[in-house]
Order: C-alpha cells, then sequence, then structure tokens
C-alpha cells in the first residue's frame, strides 16, 4: 500500500490509502515503513491535531499482502509483524485525534488500523472482516485494539463470522457512526474534526493517557484516580483563567477551524 498525505491544513492531516504495486491496498513493506515516518511526523509536529485516515470509494484496506508470502514462502516477516503492531499501538496513544473513514471493505490487518482509531466514520455499504481463520491463522495482532472496542464475545464472533456490516459493527462497538449515503460521508468527518479542532491537545492526549491507566485499576481505584486528577487539573490558574474566559463567551485560543485547500469529493 501506499499512503498520499494532504498536509494543506496544518491541523488535520489527511492520509489516504492507496494500493501500490497490487490492486488492492494490501499492507507490505513498503507500507508499514511509511506508516511508521508518518507516525514520527505527527508526533513531532506541534501544528497537527487531527489525523485522518481514509481510502478509496470501495476499499479501506485488505490487509496483509498474502500474494507475497505464497510468493516468497521462506521470508522472514518477523519484522514487519512486529513494526505493524507497534503502528497500532502507537495510533492508540497517538497525542492527536484520530479518525478512520471506511467506505467500503476493511479486511484482516486493516480492521486493525480502523479499529485503532479514536473515530470510525463508515458508511453503511462498509464491511469489517477477519478471514485469517478460514486460512489457518489468528487475527493475534488485530485483536488487542478490538478488545479495546468490543467484549471478548464479540471479538470471537466477529472472527468466526468471517465479515460483518457496518450496522454490525457499529453494535459491536467497533463502528462509532454509520452514514448511510456516500455522499453525506464527508460531511459527517468534517463535523467530527470541527469538533476536535475544538478539543485543547493536551486534554485530548491527557484523555488517552488517564483511559490507558484506568483499565488496569478497580472501580474504586478508578474514581479516586479521576478525583485527584480533576484536582490538579483545576489548581492550575491557566485553565481557571481559560473557562471564565469561555463563561464570558470568549473562543478559546486553541479552537480552530477546517481549511482544507481543496474539497473531498
Amino acid at each position: 500500500m501506499r499512503l498520499e498525505c494532504d498536509r494543506s491544513d496544518a491541523a488535520v492531516w489527511r492520509v489516504c490509502i492507496v494500493p501500490g504495486d497490487v490492486d488492492q491496498a494490501v499492507i507490505d513493506r513498503d507500507g508499514v515503513i511509511v506508516l511508521a515516518g508518518l507516525l514520527n511526523d505527527a508526533e513531532a509536529s506541534a501544528e497537527c491535531r487531527v489525523l485522518v485516515l481514509e481510502g478509496q470509494e470501495g476499499s479501506f484496506c485488505q490487509g496483509m499482502d498474502l500474494s507475497f508470502l505464497v510468493a516468497h514462502p521462506d521470508e522472514d516477516v518477523s519484522k514487519e509483524a512486529h513494526e505493524y503492531a507497534r503502528c497500532l499501538d502507537r495510533l492508540r496513544r497517538l497525542r492527536q485525534v484520530v479518525i478512520s473513514v471506511v467506505d467500503g471493505s476493511a479486511n484482516g490487518g486493516g480492521v486493525g488500523l480502523a479499529a485503532a482509531a479514536d473515530v470510525v466514520v463508515a458508511t453503511s455499504r462498509s464491511t469489517f472482516g477477519l478471514p485469517e481463520v478460514v486460512l489457518g491463522l489468528v487475527p493475534a495482532i488485530v485483536l488487542p485494539v478490538l478488545l479495546e472496542r468490543m467484549t471478548p464475545q464479540q471479538a470471537r464472533l466477529l472472527a468466526l463470522s468471517g465479515s460483518v456490516e457496518a450496522s454490525g459493527a457499529a453494535a459491536m462497538g467497533l463502528v462509532d457512526y454509520v452514514v448511510e449515503e456516500p455522499e453525506r460521508l464527508e460531511r459527517k468527518v468534517r463535523a467530527v474534526i470541527k469538533h476536535a479542532l475544538r478539543c485543547n491537545p493536551d486534554a485530548v492526549a491527557g484523555v488517552k493517557d488517564l483511559v490507558q491507566e484506568l483499565v488496569g485499576l478497580t472501580r474504586t481505584e478508578g474514581l479516586e484516580r479521576g478525583a485527584q486528577r480533576t484536582v490538579e487539573l483545576i489548581a492550575d490558574s491557566n485553565r481557571l483563567a481559560h473557562i471564565e474566559g469561555f463563561l464570558k463567551g470568549e473562543p478559546l485560543e486553541w479552537f480552530a477551524r477546517y481549511r482544507p485547500a481543496k474539497a473531498k469529493p
């Protein structure tokens, strides 16, 4: 797969997943390297606040390059597998708001790329499939990010049922917003971006960090940690000044507008 990154709006990077040397966008060695480099750039950017991953009409990403595996049975792919796993982890931890936009099929590792996002927007004609079990494999890298979005039973069901439509994926928690008509997809994506650009970047990172921390705590421990963090935040005079300004109707300094160089279809 190739990744084409539109950075015309410095605050919003739109990354399109397109086919490489084959007809469909599959996760190959070059694609993983480019994705890792893109995440390096995003992590280092002081301006980027939203990262959008989107496929082409009819296809998001079809997962592992099976043709390459068959053609190169002795090839050691351990490096690429571990790098892809690290990319999913980095997407989950990225300080920016990550949005996946699916209009078509997402399979195997492509489901992982979608699930690792903070927000998944899909058209009703989209499908999400894990064909690994049919091939004698296990969706081992994808399962950890799926289990952040759904119950273990739902993850097993998805792996064993092969494929679900967008409505079923939404019921499982894999998809956050389903758009009935593809023509309305961009409108919904822009609405999500608009809200993301109203969020304080430090608070976005704080939510991600705290959610990760709370996973390992009991409810009582989590509530205590939440109370402690709230006290820490409201003790900050700068935050209180921002809140005071907001209550007076003043725009917050981190508010930004999405200004793409060209309209998306």
